[in-house]
């Protein structure tokens, strides 16, 4: 390689200004560009000016890629070079930047010869010999936070090689890549090698050294021809016990916790190895498939000494030219190209491994990590060397034996070395010590003039001090919590980071620094510093040569960073400008207080540098009022007042409105939140209850999160299901990978479920695809083209490997069938959650062996249970984590009859034991929670270990004494060998705590008080919390697994039948004489967090009657709480309550109560509050809060979540709906007041929370009686609509983008709004809504006319060019078939136009709505998917009730939408959603529905009459036909006066207003005919008809006398212009309106036509 004209020469030293860093993480070389020619700055800048007057500008078809030319940015012309040109667009890169930018004909222009004589200003460079250290192939987060502060530093580098065809230099830059190496996320190539990487990564066009940002990119290489395949077999490695010393041979040392050993015994024989693997495949031609799949796959790999070795593939480069092995003989890694790798043959897994992974016992770096100097200290004790090495132990979940080493004459390296090198260091490391800061300055006072260069002999990198830093305890200026003062800004970063200074000491500060000035000018070159350390308080000489008071926050050779405290700004100077501050001078405390801006927040994730400027120029030189509304440790959350300023005084409002920050609602201190959903107002959790609380699932890659718990983080993520041990819930399994994983869903949450997969499918359905980064998103499912909610687990370009977190359901997708989640979606939970069969010969452990006659057991448990509709019962007996840190749900599933557990023992049974090292248990940081497979109804023998009161103790049961008693001396062996660890010091972690008695426990700390030497313990076996000294702690090692595996020994009790609140000295006397004493336990019931309701005994003495009668103590039986079992009867209870044979009486049972017991909330016409929306249907279904009735709310919450004890249960047959109970709502398991409003089967209801609004489908197990107090309240939500939207049209109103933004409007609950009450009707009040004085209205988008038939038949093409995927995919995921028609929605009042298509009977007939538009589209698009050629019949086992379809009407030969309502064979019943008729068809006639077509609402809805009593009677055949002459074809004006809503279709109870240019008639039960104009107006032959007789209808074939009878009734005889008789009404009943009154008329239907005789 040679070199380039006029720029450096490879060998030699160069300084360079870096001025940009790719900064994508998964570019693997660090590409940065940089500038040589500092020293032409005049030049370049005098082009600059020069070329700002450009040539020509393009003109049509002018410039080719290559050319040279001027590019426009910002009214300012840059020197490009074009790279592609399509039309009149141009992308162009900007030689002097480095940038690529995409340009238009307007902004290029031609420039001079002379403007490109001068060589690019900054040439591309690459980082020398320095790759990531993960196995990812990409940098880490702290890798890219380190490479963004390079931009704007000058180093020194070294011209290591050129290569001129790319134009690229490789730099060695020390500085850099030595602080890299210690961070521990890059590692050292050899530099012949690293430049046969670069060229390799040059050669492919994915990583174009032009390219700003290197594109996520596919690594599977794909040969051209076939190649060899990798099988993953594991290697034998020979089983060393725990005390084996053998001779080793050290042949790889990366640091001291990796060590390579070899046994020397076989190393004759390892070479003989290489030798016949180099023999076998030197100079074989072959091809290997390679990919990232194959991770930690063996092969065999030619060395750089031409010999082969046996290796495991460790990275796969994106270029895939090379991969990185690890020679499993002898510990070191390579860098190969993929030409000489093989998969090893099976004859070369015969000899075992011997050389093993090993970390030096005692050593450790606690946390720092290693510098470069100790590893290479290490390496030259250690590698190539014969040793002793003592295998103490290994470490399973590390994968590593930890070993002693002994040298000649038995020195013990290990103790060598840390004395050498202070392996145990003093002192931590944090990503900031590492960090070069940035050169950027801002505009300040003299005095605060910030220069934040970085240290200029950046060679030396930061210095840090031998030893502990030792910061002295320095006072700062305390403002106290909502006080106010006057301050003036002395520095700004941004507006959430400033520091201001108040006038509290200005006169003191003055004073001050006139000392300090007089001080050193007296004194120039004394009291200097020579060794400053970090944290140092000094004087330090600033730029403008006035001495400060200073601390030091970093060190470098020559220069030192130091923070002003009295200012609050930084600056970089030199060491000799550090002075020694005398103690006179620090009296006075720092006077620079950090601050952030209270109320706002940046519009983006960071705020701009224009905001950040305009809050300077509003905050800098003023005197300003501050206001303290938050603090924390060092900072204070104000607000600022400007009192001088004209307009707005206050800076938070005056940025929001200047548009350069929006409101932080977060950082209101409200006293309380009202709820969108009751969820939000949960009771009060007893924390010790759930065992389980805080553990997250991590499993592969994915976190699901319960909250946010940063206001700055936006990251979206999808809450998780977690609950209690011992909880009992009905499921169903949606996904089974094996009985050691599978996935469950709530089968309460069905409902939920299934409208949130609607709505998925109709907001997605045209949505576009837009790069973006969330691991949480909505995927479409690769078998069944559907949207579903979706966690990334892996992504590697074009595809993304996702979990389907409602199913549990993994996929590999497309990334273009990735789509951002709609916030909206994210507030339902993850539905299903991660199970594994809980197996009684393994307990503790969620990796069973399972074979394959157990999976097909389990998979015909779960089929036939789902086959015959039979709900499982899943019982959690714990949660734990396996090996590869995935969060599992250890369960039962039962049905009435049997538990697959049951079913499955025997095969459990069979399975051969596992050997100690093939455990799969493994320590995640929490311990292992267990039911212990206690029933309710059982006897189990009992320990009492610690009593908080007789509602809750612990026990230990006597079946486990030999668990506990091997658990104490694992723990006591263990515990000595950690004497001389370092405790844990943060709250909730696990540990190891020394009781009273001298013996360790298992503990997790509680509570942590720096200023005291103990910490709260809770001692996780016995359930006590007492406080222990922190030197009697000790951590839990990650080899503890088998401590750590054993369930929690502590099972919590509570006596039954007893109040929630007892007498203090019932609780003493039940701990003095309870407390380490053995009984009889008794299970009653358990409660929902799994606590057990017991009956203790003492031989044949009840303790529980023993209280009782001691103190008096009196409860009703039938106030007992949860899950009592009615047959369970205590063998010692007193006899005397039934006394002579007589038998209680059986108490009355009161009706559950109706709203309309609840007192009524006075609401006026005209009226105005301040409310919150707690549920949005639409804006034609909302509910409202008042604002002042918010404290009245939250009392009733907690009482109904208070005393458990009160609460009644009902019985089923008292259920019905319309009552009054008190429900639990599903999502965070609190209580609420309901009303039923639908009784699904014998167990689901459906409600309606009365106080908020919205409605769940909850077990009837989940409901109790509603305790009279309660019913003292009126409900606190009002149902309303918005007074414009029933204008504006359902059609318009219901669009999905139309109530989006309408929610978006009023909030998530938590928005204050000003509301007007107009008038009510029915139960529905119509009001405006008002946004701070802005009225909030339904924006309706602007949409053409054939939008909507635009868009479906886009989506029609989409699935006709879909390939017809096997029929194979995930039973587990819901089909089309399994999805319903969207329901249109109606609220009561509302009036419609309509025209009936069909009559059902029975009072019910179907109306379509008159605006056909939408119906004539639909009828296109249907006929054209039924029509398609390659739409084939549907199979008719796919098909049950309720599935949508397309179907051939036989009258018309047409396709209509449709829907299953039964089937026989082969044939279909049907019900035509767009119509309402049904009919019978064969299966050949019927097709597949696309999920487009269901999005549309059928475009017919259920009518029934109102006033028409069906108690009473029942229409006959007569009536009908009546019904059907009197609506057929006539233009229906309907109003909706009741909506009820069935599990099938919705129907509007109306009335019916028939208005056309001949008649105008209501049709209800008042009357049936009332004439409206004089029928002497008719002509004769109307009179005609009227004036026939009876006699003459019966001549004519009139109908007889009991047709009669039919209409008799409703007909007035004295009507004073006509009277009417049967036979003429059932004349007019034969003929059209039209006919018999050409004049306008008004009719009315008599109220029971045809009683039932």
């Amino acid at each position: 390689m040679s070199s380039i004209p006029g720029l450096p020469t490879p060998g030699s030293d160069v300084q360079i200004l870096i001025t940009r860093v790719n900064s994508s993480r998964l570019c693997v070389l660090v590409e940065l560009w940089g500038n040589f020619s500092q020293g032409k700055k005049a030049e370049y800048q005098y082009l600059a000016q020069d070329i700002q007057s450009p040539g020509e500008i393009f003109h049509e078809f002018e410039g080719n890629a290559g050319d040279q030319c001027l590019f426009q940015m910002d009214n300012i012309w840059y020197r490009c070079r074009i790279v592609s040109r399509h039309g009149s667009n141009y992308s162009v890169f900007l030689i002097d930047k480095a940038w690529m930018r995409s340009a238009t004909r307007s902004m290029l222009a031609w420039g001079k010869k002379e403007h490109f004589l001068l060589p690019p200003e900054v040439e591309f460079c690459v980082l020398a010999n320095v790759v990531p250290l993960s196995h990812g192939n990409s940098w880490s987060h702290t890798a890219m936070e380190f490479l963004k502060t390079l931009p704007g530093k000058s180093v020194k580098a070294y011209v290591q090689e050129i290569l001129v065809p790319q134009r690229t230099f490789l730099l060695h830059i020390p500085c850099i890549s030595k602080l890299m190496y210690e961070m521990g996320f890059a590692k050292k190539l050899s530099a012949e090698m690293f430049k046969d990487f670069v060229l390799q990564s040059l050669r492919s066009p994915s990583e174009a050294v032009v390219s700003t940002e290197t594109q996520e990119m596919p690594v599977r290489n794909e040969p051209e021809g076939p190649g060899e395949q990798m099988h993953k077999q594991p290697f034998m490695y020979p089983e060393l016990p725990t005390g084996t010393v053998v001779t080793v041979i050290v042949t790889e040392v990366t640091n001291p916790q990796r060590v390579f050993c070899q046994l020397r015994i076989f190393s004759q024989e390892l070479k003989k190895l290489s030798e016949q693997l180099t023999q076998h495949y030197e100079g074989r031609l072959a091809t290997c498939n390679i990919g990232p799949d194959m991770l930690g796959f063996p092969c065999a790999a030619r060395g750089s000494d031409g010999s082969w070795y046996r290796c495991v593939l460790q990275q796969v480069f994106p270029t895939n030219k090379v991969v990185e092995v690890l020679n499993v003989d002898y510990g070191m890694k390579h860098l190969v190209t993929v030409d000489n790798v093989r998969p090893l043959a099976a004859e070369f897994f015969r000899m075992p491994v011997v050389t093993y992974i090993c970390s030096l016992h005692g050593i450790t770096d606690k946390g720092v990590g290693w510098k470069a100097a100790q590893i290479d200290y290490l390496r030259s004790l250690l590698l190539g060397k014969t040793v002793i090495a003592k295998f103490e132990y290994q470490s399973l979940c590390e994968g590593v034996h930890y070993v002693t080493l002994y040298g000649h004459d038995n020195t013990n390296l290990n103790n060598l070395f840390s004395s050498k090198e202070s392996g145990l260091l003093e002192c931590e490391k944090s990503t900031g010590d590492y960090t070069i800061r940035s050169t950027s300055c801002r505009r300040q006072h003299p005095v605060r003039q910030e220069s934040q260069g970085n240290i200029s002999t950046c060679a030396q990198g930061v210095k840090r001090p031998e030893g502990k830093q030792i910061k002295e305890n320095l006072t700062i200026e305390n403002l106290p919590l909502n006080s106010s003062h006057v301050a003036v800004v002395q520095h700004v970063s941004n507006p959430s980071e400033f520091w201001i200074q108040t006038q509290t000491y200005a006169n003191e500060l003055d004073k001050l620094m006139d000392s300090i000035s007089d001080f050193y000018r007296e004194s120039v070159n004394e009291n200097v510093v020579e060794n400053p350390t970090v944290g140092l308080y000094c004087a330090a000489k600033a730029k403008n040569c006035h001495f400060y008071r200073a601390t030091v926050s970093e060190v470098g050779d020559m220069q030192i960073k130091v923070f002003f405290v009295d200012y609050g700004n930084t600056e970089v100077i030199d060491r000799s400008s550090i002075r020694a501050l005398p103690d006179k001078f620090k009296k006075l405390p720092h006077l620079a207080l950090k601050c952030k801006l209270a109320g706002v927040r940046p519009k983006h994730e960071r705020w701009s540098h224009s905001a950040t400027d305009f809050f300077t120029k509003e905050v800098i030189d003023k005197a300003l009022n501050v206001h303290v509304t938050a603090k924390g440790d060092g900072w204070y959350v104000v607000q600022l007042t400007d009192s001088a300023a004209h307009g707005e005084r206050d800076v938070s409002k005056l940025m929001c409105m200047s548009a350069f920050a929006e409101k932080d609602e977060a950082q209101k201190q409200s006293k309380t939140k009202m709820s969108m959903q009751p969820a939000v107002i949960p009771a009060a959790q007893n924390l010790s209850a759930t065992p389980s609380e805080g553990l997250r699932s991590t499993g592969s890659g994915i976190s699901f999160q319960t909250q946010n718990s940063s206001n700055e983080s936006r990251t979206a993520a999808f809450m998780a299901h977690m609950f209690p041990i011992g909880s009992a819930l009905e499921v169903n399994v949606s996904c089974i990978e094996s009985p050691n994983d599978f996935w469950c869903q709530l089968v309460q949450n069905a409902g939920h479920l299934k409208w949130l997969m609607q709505d998925i499918q109709t907001y997605y359905a045209s949505s576009q695809f837009h790069p973006f980064v969330e691991t949480a998103c909505v995927a479409r499912h690769p078998d069944n083209g559907m949207w579903y909610r979706a966690h990334v687990i892996n992504r590697q370009t074009p595809h993304a490997d996702v979990l389907f977190v409602d199913y549990g359901e993994t996929k590999t997708v497309s990334l273009y069938d990735l789509r951002r989640i709609c916030p909206a979606f994210l507030n339902l939970k993850g539905q299903a959650f991660r199970c594994s069969l809980y197996n009684p010969a393994d307990p503790t452990s969620t990796m069973n062996d399972w074979d394959e006659e157990a999976l097909a057991q389990f998979e015909d448990f779960v089929n036939t249970a789902a086959s015959n509709h039979v709900i499982l019962k899943c019982t959690i007996y714990a949660v734990m984590c396996n090996e590869q840190k995935v969060l599992f749900n250890i369960v039962d599933l039962e049905t009435p009859f049997e538990s697959v557990r049951t079913r499955m023992v025997a095969l459990a049974k069979s399975v051969p034991p596992k050997k100690a090292s093939e455990s799969h248990s493994h320590f995640d940081g929490s311990y292992c929670y267990s039911t212990h497979n206690i029933k309710t109804g059982t006897e189990e023998m009992v320990t009492v270990t610690c009593v908080n009161g007789v509602n809750q103790f612990f026990c230990q049961l006597e079946r486990n004494a030999d668990v506990v008693e091997d658990l104490t001396m694992k723990l006591s062996t263990l515990c000595h060998q950690l004497k001389n660890a370092k405790p844990p010091t943060k709250c909730g972690t696990v540990c190891f705590a020394k009781y009273t008695d001298g013996q360790w426990y298992r503990g997790g700390i509680k509570a942590i008080k720096a200023t005291q030497p103990s910490v709260l313990v809770h001692f996780v076996d016995y359930g006590d919390t007492l406080e222990v000294d922190k030197s009697d702690l000790l951590p839990v090692p990650r080899e503890a697994s088998d401590i750590m595996s054993v369930p929690v020994q502590a099972v919590e009790c509570s006596l039954s039948d007893f109040p929630a609140s007892v007498p203090r000295e019932v609780n003493s006397w039940f701990e003095s004489n309870a407390t380490e004493h053995k009984f009889r336990a008794l299970v009653v019931a358990k409660d929902p967090c799994g606590k057990l309701l017991v009956e203790l005994y003492n031989g044949k003495t009840q303790l529980n009657s023993t209280i009782k009668k001691e103190f008096q103590i009196e409860m009703q039986r039938q106030e007992q709480v949860v899950y009592r079992d009615p047959k369970l009867t205590s063998t010692s209870f007193d006899n005397d309550s039934q006394k002579k044979g007589d038998l209680p009486s059986e108490p009355e049972i009161k009706a559950l109560p109706k709203p309309a017991d609840l007192p009524s909330k006075s609401l006026t016409s005209g009226m105005e509050a301040d409310v919150l929306v707690s549920h949005c249907n639409s804006p034609l279904s909302f509910y409202v809060q008042f604002v002042r009735e918010e404290e009245d709310l939250f009392s009733i919450v907690e009482k109904l979540n208070g005393d458990q004890s009160t609460r009644k249960t009902i019985d089923i047959k008292d259920v019905h709906p319309g009552d009054l109970v008190q429900a639990e709502f599903p999502e965070d398991s609190s209580w609420y007041r309901a009303v039923v409003r639908e009784i699904h089967g014998n167990t689901m209801a459906l409600v309606e929370f009365v106080d908020f609004g919205n409605t769940a489908m909850i077990s009837l197990s989940k409901m109790c009686r509603l305790s009279e107090p309660l019913l003292k309240f009126p409900t606190y939500s009002t149902h309303c609509m918005l007074s414009e939207a029933a204008a504006l049209g359902k059609e318009v109103v219901l669009d999905p983008e139309v109530v989006s933004t309408f929610k978006k409007d009023i909030g998530n609950g938590d928005k204050e709004l000003t509301c007007r009450f107009i008038r009510q009707s029915g139960s529905v009040w119509e009001v405006s809504l008002e946004d701070s004085g802005m009225k909030v209205v339904c924006k309706v988008p602007t949409r053409g006319p054939t939008a909507f038939s635009e868009i479906i038949s886009e989506k029609l093409e989409q699935v006709k060019e879909k390939p017809d995927h096997s029929a194979t995919s995930s039973q587990m995921l819901p089909n089309k078939s399994t999805l319903c028609h969207l329901k249109p929605d109606f609220v009561e009042g509302q009036q419609l136009e309509a025209y009936v298509t069909a009559i059902s009977g029975a009072q019910t007939f179907w109306c379509q709505f008159a605006n056909s538009e939408e119906l004539d589209k639909l009828t296109l698009i249907v006929s054209e998917v039924g029509n398609a050629a390659q739409h084939k019949p549907v199979d008719a086992t796919s098909l049950s009730h309720g599935s949508p379809c397309i179907a051939l009407y036989a009258d018309d030969e047409l396709w209509y939408r449709a829907q299953v309502i039964s089937k026989n064979g082969d044939v279909l019943s049907i019900l035509f959603v767009d119509y309402g008729d049904r009919a019978q068809v064969n299966v050949r006639d019927v097709r597949e529905m696309p999920p487009e077509l269901i999005e549309t609402p059928p475009q017919v809805f259920l009518c029934e009459l109102e006033g028409f009593d069906a108690s009473h009677g029942s229409w006959d055949d007569g009536a009908v036909d009546a019904l059907s002459d009197l609506i057929a074809d006539k233009l229906l004006q309907l109003t909706v006066l009741r909506v009820t809503r069935g599990e099938s279709h919705i129907k509007c109870v109306v009335q019916v207003v028939l208005d056309d240019y001949d008649t105008q008639m209501i049709v209800n039960p008042d009357s049936v005919f009332e004439t409206l104009s004089d029928p002497e107006q008719c002509g004769d032959d109307d009179r005609t008809d009227y004036g026939k007789t009876s006699s003459h209808m019966e001549s004519e074939g009139g109908p007889d006398k009991q047709n009669d009878a039919t209409f008799a009734a409703g007909f007035a005889s004295d009507d004073p212009v006509i009277t009417m008789t049967t036979e003429k009404m059932m004349l007019l009943q034969k003929r059209t309106l039209r006919e018999m009154l050409p004049c306008k008329r008004r009719f009315y239907v008599p109220p029971h036509i045809s009683p039932a005789s």
